[in-house]
């Protein structure tokens, strides 16, 4: 516990003195962040590519340290990413979807039976667990090491920010899937928010 934070990522981006709650931490792992538009990555970015950063303690002197702190957030709704950070962003964000609820009687494929929390606490702290937990990690730190820092994923940085901004800006996957660039095209308004609304009621968009 004391290896890890828990700060959001809108405070992250607003609050300069935030950074100090992160200095210290392996990783900063928070959960259900908004929606909202991000303004500033600027903090994110620095922390994300490794530089030096002021830190500001509250009533003390700041001073300069890298924060290598693996940030991970949760979000029904991803923030969306400013135009001119995509860049910058894409090759640092790793979106990694997690569709499956747990409930207690699971009738759709994205169900799981929900185990007892007490029960699952023995079954993910057994040393078998553990051993293979430790083993995973050991793995993915060759697999860094190997691919210089970045992710094993199949997917190009480009493709990763393609996906999140797909879940995070309904409108964009809209503009992406159903729209086409006419020279003498045009749709009315009204029409076209109405064909948005119901694209977004069937994949449950709110």
């Amino acid at each position: 516990e004391q290896n890890t934070a828990s700060v959001k990522l809108s405070k992250l981006a607003q609050n300069q003195f935030s950074n100090y709650s992160l200095y210290g931490t392996k990783a900063n792992i928070a959960g259900e962040i908004d929606g909202k538009r991000i303004q500033n990555t600027a903090a994110i970015k620095d922390i994300t590519g490794g530089d030096t950063i002021e830190i500001e303690p509250k009533g003390k002197d700041s001073f300069f340290t890298p924060i290598n702190s693996t940030l991970m957030f949760a979000a029904n709704d991803p923030p969306i990413i400013g135009e001119r950070d995509k860049a910058a962003i894409a090759s640092r964000i790793v979106p990694i979807e997690l569709p499956h609820t747990f409930v207690d009687d699971p009738i759709h494929p994205h169900q799981k039976e929900k185990i007892p929390e007490d029960e699952l606490k023995e079954s993910l702290l057994s040393s078998e667990a553990v051993s293979g937990f430790l083993n995973l990690a050991l793995e993915g730190i060759a697999r860094l090491r190997d691919n210089h820092g970045d992710v094993s994923l199949p997917e190009s940085h480009s493709e990763r920010l393609d996906k999140y901004e797909k879940n995070a800006d309904p409108m964009r996957e809209f503009g992406q899937q159903c729209l086409e660039n006419g020279t003498n095209d045009y749709i009315a308004k009204d029409d076209i928010t109405a064909v948005y609304k119901e694209f977004a009621d069937a994949r449950g968009y709110e």
